[in-house]
């Protein structure tokens, strides 16, 4: 599920940028929550420690 919702904010960040010309300032929000959901499994498994 992180890796569709990562996938989706970069391609939509994408889209904007290259057809409608928004500034990264425009779509940050956006980029960096997909960005955090999609790694949440990453930084989960470097908080919590495995032994």
């Amino acid at each position: 599920m992180g890796a569709v919702v990562c996938s989706i904010s970069i391609i939509w960040a994408g889209f904007k940028m290259m057809f409608q010309h928004a500034r990264f300032g425009d779509i940050a929000n956006v980029f960096i929550g997909g960005l955090f959901v999609g790694c949440a499994t990453v930084i989960a498994a470097m908080l919590i420690p495995t032994s």
